[in-house]
């Protein structure tokens, strides 16, 4: 049938997309070694009044936002040759410290800001009072030179995405007493094949506040993603001629309880996942514990060593979830992602900017738009049909483009120039 056929095509794409992934899996670990250098240079210096240092305060809000505006202000340390200090006594959590209780430093040596410089006019205490998204978008950092933006182009879809990923990787460090819950937690996961597709459906108050932008979603919807996941994975496998079929497994994540009923009417798949931490999760008064605080580690750290994501983007944890994946692995694992809404990075904003590289001017589809050579398109979503739906910034129209037809691009911040 037709839907077989498109599965096909789709590996045999894959499977040049793959042709060269030895060579790209080796240019992901030097430039990800050098990132991690740099990051230790600055972090790590032989003394502490060695560089300017970054003062900053753990944001008020979820696990997932802190991990991501830590990350941003990690950007600007890095940027500037500044070494990064936190401040971690404000918290949502009401009986934990966060990065303090939870989290290892980030340096190993420079863990309080220093009042005397030996050299005031190269090193400078700064401080960074508010929150800041660190969520991948449009512009990088000056430390994201052009040379590497370059490199990891050459074997990444979202260089942003991975680059966010490295930064996370200095910053997630598990303290000996939660990681050894978090192992415990995962040797009861059998992550082994046959493969784990998993599914994060986030409810509660991304469907209350008026700050979200989420709606509500059955599990249908992330349910079609899963089966299509399944049998294209058994399609691949008849092509190796393995002709068995695995046992359909689900990791299902969530924060509302009836999911876990929705789920019962998909007989053919096993779900499992920790219920515990869903009921936690469903009311904000042990949500905003340590407990709470752990358990949302745990989960996301249990979604990234599954080998496909079904969600929504506009959660932060469900982006943290494929950073941490990415920060473990060499490949290029954002192709293993299906987002109901919004595309990986910023929900509001030009998180996708990209230059439409060849005229369109007699469109094959009632809901595209003629587009010309050098419109700039700000993309919301990939519809994974070959369109992405994004708005022309000339024109302001709103429509969808199809893939080949535009190039990314990415633009440096100049502090410098913003500050002045």
């Amino acid at each position: 049938n037709q839907c077989l056929k498109s599965r096909a095509l789709e590996i045999k794409m894959e499977n040049v997309a793959s042709f060269d992934e030895e060579w790209q899996k080796q240019l992901s670990n030097k430039t990800a070694k050098n990132v991690e250098k740099t990051i230790d240079r600055l972090q790590n210096p032989k003394r502490c009044d060695q560089y300017g240092q970054l003062y900053v305060k753990v944001a008020e809000c979820g696990f997932g936002c802190i991990m991501h505006d830590l990350t941003n202000k990690l950007n600007i340390a890095t940027s500037y040759n500044k070494t990064m200090i936190l401040q971690t006594s404000t918290s949502i959590y009401t009986r934990s410290q966060i990065m303090s209780d939870i989290l290892e430093p980030i340096s190993k040596k420079c863990q309080v800001p220093i009042k005397e410089f030996s050299d005031l006019t190269k090193n400078k205490l700064c401080f960074i009072k508010r929150q800041i998204s660190g969520r991948a978008y449009a512009f990088r950092y000056p430390v994201f030179t052009d040379e590497m933006w370059g490199n990891v182009e050459a074997f990444h879809s979202d260089p942003m995405g991975w680059w966010i990923s490295q930064m996370l990787k200095s910053l997630f460090k598990p303290k000996p007493k939660l990681q050894e819950r978090m192992d415990y937690y995962a040797e009861n996961v059998d992550f082994s094949s046959p493969i784990v597709g998993y599914v994060h459906v986030r409810r509660t108050d991304k469907l209350t506040d008026d700050r979200e932008f989420a709606v509500f979603r059955p599990l249908s919807e992330f349910m079609k993603h899963v089966e299509e996941w399944y049998d294209k994975y058994d399609l691949r496998q008849a092509g190796l001629g393995n002709n068995l079929k695995v046992e359909q497994r689900v990791y299902l994540a969530s924060d509302d309880l009836a999911v876990w009923d929705e789920a019962k009417i998909f007989d053919k798949y096993t779900f499992f996942g920790n219920k515990e931490f869903t009921e936690r999760a469903s009311e904000i008064k042990t949500r905003d514990t340590k407990s709470g605080l752990e358990d949302i580690i745990i989960e996301a750290t249990l979604l990234s060593k599954c080998n496909f994501f079904v969600g929504t983007l506009s959660s932060e944890i469900g982006q943290l979830a494929i950073e941490m994946k990415q920060s473990t692995q060499l490949q290029d694992v954002f192709y293993d992602v299906r987002s109901l809404e919004y595309e990986y990075g910023l929900i509001e904003g030009p998180k996708k900017l990209q230059l439409v590289v060849y005229n369109s001017t007699k469109p094959l589809r009632h809901d595209e738009i003629v587009l010309l050579c050098g419109d700039l398109m700000i993309l919301d979503r990939k519809n994974f049909n070959g369109y992405y739906y994004g708005t022309n910034v000339m024109t302001g129209k709103k429509a969808v483009i199809a893939m080949h037809k535009k190039i990314n691009i990415c633009k440096k911040i100049n502090f410098a120039k913003i500050v002045s």
